[in-house]
C-alpha cells in the first residue's frame, strides 16, 4: 500500500489536480493531502488532511501556519466541514481505526508515543501548524513539547483532542457508523452491545471488535506500558460523541489509542479541535 503527499500552490493547480486526482491516485488509500484553495474530488479514496483544521470564513481548511480552530460544538465543526463539499466532513471513527491498525503493523507495537515520539503532550502552550514542515511521512520527538507526525499526518495525536464522525458512546453502549451520512444522536448506527468498563480515566487494556468496523476501547485498567499504553475516559450516562488523541495536557495517555467519549455533542473546548477527511462514495466504501 502507497501512500502520497500531494501540495498544490494556487487555486488553478489545485482545480488541475482535481480533475487528475483519481486516475492518479486510484492505487492508494488513504490519501494524505494538503486542502489549499480549491477543494479537490476524489472518486473513491479517502483523502486525510496533513494538519489539524482551521475555521476561514468559507469553511474550514488545512493549512500551515496557522492556530487550529477549537471552541466550536460538534454542529459548528461539522457544518464549517462540510463546506468544502458533500463528501467533506472531520475525521471518523473508520478512518482513525485504519491508521491505528497501519502504525500498529508497521512498528508491532501499541505503544504509539514510543514508536512515533510524545507529540505536544505535556505542555503549556498548543502548536500552530506546519511545524514539522519538511520533515518525511514519520517524525517525532522524546520531548513531550514537540510535534509527532503519522503517515504525514502532523499532530495526528496529542496537542488537541480532534472531535470525530461514527462513534457514539449512547447510556453506556457503544454505537458505530461506518460510511456517512453521520448524527450524533445515533439514528441508523449501529448497537454493538459494548460497554465501556474498569476506570475512567485509567489507561485502556482491552479492545473489542465493534461490528467488523473496527475496535474499540472497552476496559480502562492498564498502564503507560502494557495493553494499549495509552487513556481512556467515559461517562455512561450520557450520549457522548468521540474525541481521540489527547491533548496538550494529557501526558503518557495520549496516542492512537487514546479515547475520550466523556462529552457531549455540544461541549466546547480550547483543547477541542476537528480535522477534515474527503470522503468516498458509499457505493465505494
Amino acid at each position: 500500500m502507497k501512500t502520497i503527499y500531494v501540495k498544490v500552490y494556487s487555486a488553478q493547480e489545485a482545480e488541475e489536480y482535481a480533475k487528475n486526482l483519481y486516475r492518479i491516485l486510484r492505487d492508494c488509500t488513504p490519501v494524505i493531502a494538503d486542502l489549499c484553495l480549491k477543494k479537490a474530488e476524489v472518486r473513491t479514496e479517502t483523502v486525510l488532511v496533513k494538519y489539524i483544521s482551521n475555521k476561514r470564513t468559507d469553511g474550514m481548511r488545512s493549512l500551515s501556519g496557522l492556530t487550529p480552530t477549537a471552541s466550536m460544538t460538534d454542529e459548528q465543526e461539522t457544518t464549517a466541514a462540510k463546506q468544502n463539499g458533500d463528501r467533506w466532513d472531520k475525521q471518523s471513527f473508520s478512518e482513525i481505526n485504519l491508521m491505528y491498525e497501519m502504525c500498529t503493523m508497521i512498528t508491532c507495537s501499541t505503544n504509539s508515543q514510543g514508536k512515533f515520539g510524545n507529540g505536544n503532550s505535556q505542555s503549556d502552550n498548543f502548536l500552530q501548524t506546519g511545524t514539522l514542515n519538511g520533515k518525511g511521512q514519520f517524525f517525532g520527538y522524546t520531548s513531550t513539547t514537540q510535534a509527532v507526525k503519522v503517515f504525514y499526518c502532523e499532530n495526528f495525536f496529542a496537542n488537541y483532542w480532534k472531535r470525530l464522525r461514527g462513534l457514539l458512546l449512547i447510556n453506556g453502549v457503544y454505537h458505530v457508523k461506518a460510511v456517512p451520512p453521520y448524527n450524533s444522536t445515533g439514528a441508523g448506527y449501529t448497537n454493538t452491545g459494548l460497554t465501556p468498563s474498569g476506570t475512567s480515566g485509567g489507561y485502556c487494556s482491552r479492545m473489542e471488535m465493534a461490528s467488523d468496523i473496527g475496535r474499540i476501547p472497552t476496559v480502562a485498567s492498564g498502564s503507560e506500558t502494557t495493553y494499549e499504553c495509552d487513556g481512556l475516559w467515559f461517562n455512561n450516562t450520557i450520549v457522548a460523541v468521540a474525541l481521540f488523541g489527547g491533548n496538550r495536557g494529557s501526558g503518557s495517555k495520549c496516542g492512537l489509542s487514546y479515547w475520550y467519549v466523556n462529552f457531549p455533542a455540544t461541549s466546547v473546548h480550547t483543547y477541542i479541535v476537528a480535522s477534515l477527511s474527503c470522503k468516498p462514495p458509499v457505493a465505494a466504501a
